[in-house]
């Protein structure tokens, strides 16, 4: 088996789940360096196999941090480092990643289009970080010109994928109208359903908000958010924390995703791998996804545009709701499968190695 190394990766997900297991047919095995924000690694590393994959959960303290991925480089050796570098631990790795001569990438997860949010050391340390990495894997178009601009050495474009269920659920009881699930972080807009719940024409239906963290957690703009929600709530909306989505997916008709960037959210992949119809706002690569009124909806970037679109599907009959779900579901199984992102990884893999 080739051995790769995950750094600093915030958390070990569901969503990790299905990737690690395809990979693994092609020969990889993982050793996963993370942080733990959310303190639940463990239960779902618990379902991969423990003999192939490894999981260690790093200290908070940054030295100890660092004598902890001194100790997994010495394990090695491994094909390459996938170095998550938004943490504030990041210019400490760079030069121990290079010190052990590890052929590393950055996985650039969103962070360079929200550079203004960081502090300034950690700006340097991801930008340091692009720089200096054997190759950048991004996941939405927006960033190449970006990435660019950066000095990254090499480029790779590699989107998110999902899983389609094994029993694709169209025939599920269909009793929630809105879903979101994500945390309310600032380039999406938690705000705008929380106040579209509150539309007359919108009130007497059914949403749910998934991704609500504990306050400890929480980065100010984020509490800020989860508060005004709780704060503003209207009966028809219900808030929830961090629960495995997959058995909300098909109780709902609609996904909503207003943000800055849309294209390749994971949560919104995996709803219209459900068959759920979304709607979203305008922008970069979000037509790759999308086609407004063919499988799903696209707004303006403004909260009356969206809102204007949540009434207008709202109206839908079942009928062309259903034409619309099989197609949300189609765009998943023909071009945002795990097998075609599985290859392109391999590629990437393969190409890190010569």
């Amino acid at each position: 088996m080739k051995r790769i190394l995950i750094l600093g990766i915030d958390t070990f997900a569901a969503k990790n789940l299905a990737q690690i297991q395809m990979l693994s047919r092609k020969g990889y095995a993982f050793t996963i360096a993370t942080t733990d924000r959310r303190a639940d690694s463990q239960h779902y590393f618990k379902m991969l196999d423990p003999h192939a994959h490894m999981l260690h959960v790093l200290p908070a303290h940054p030295l100890k941090r660092l004598a902890a991925v001194i100790r997994l480089l010495k394990q090695g050796p491994y094909s390459h480092i996938e170095l998550y570098a938004a943490g504030r631990c990041t210019l400490l790795y760079l030069p121990v990643l290079k010190y052990f001569k590890c052929r590393w990438i950055v996985v650039e997860r969103g962070d360079i289009g929200s550079m203004d949010e960081y502090s300034f050391t950690t700006r340097l340390a991801i930008q340091a970080a692009y720089r200096h990495a054997d190759a950048v894997w991004y996941k939405e178009p927006y960033m190449h010109p970006l990435l660019d601009a950066k000095g990254a050495r090499k480029l790779y474009f590699v989107p998110n994928a999902a899983q389609i269920p094994d029993a694709p659920r169209g025939d599920a009881r269909r009793d929630i109208d809105f879903l979101w699930v994500n945390r309310l972080v600032h380039v999406r807009y938690p705000d705008w359903i929380v106040r579209s719940a509150s539309d007359p024409e919108l009130a007497s239906l059914t949403l749910a908000m998934l991704g609500f963290q504990d306050a400890a957690r929480c980065e100010p703009e984020t509490l800020r958010r989860q508060i005004y929600a709780q704060d503003n709530r209207p009966p028809g909306l219900s808030l929830h924390g961090f629960t495995d989505p997959f058995s909300w997916y098909p109780r709902a008709r609609f996904f909503v995703l207003p943000a800055r960037f849309v294209f390749g959210n994971n949560a919104l992949l995996e709803a219209m791998a459900h068959g759920v119809v979304p709607i979203v706002t305008q922008s970069p690569g979000v037509d790759m996804l999308i086609q407004d009124g063919v499988n799903g909806f696209v707004a303006d970037q403004n909260e009356t545009s969206f809102r204007s679109t949540m009434r207008r599907a709202a109206r839908m009959e079942k009928q062309a709701w259903e034409c619309m779900s099989q197609a949300a579901l189609g765009t998943i199984a023909q071009k945002f499968n795990l097998d075609t992102w599985t290859n392109s990884m391999a590629r990437m893999y393969e190409e890190l190695a010569c």
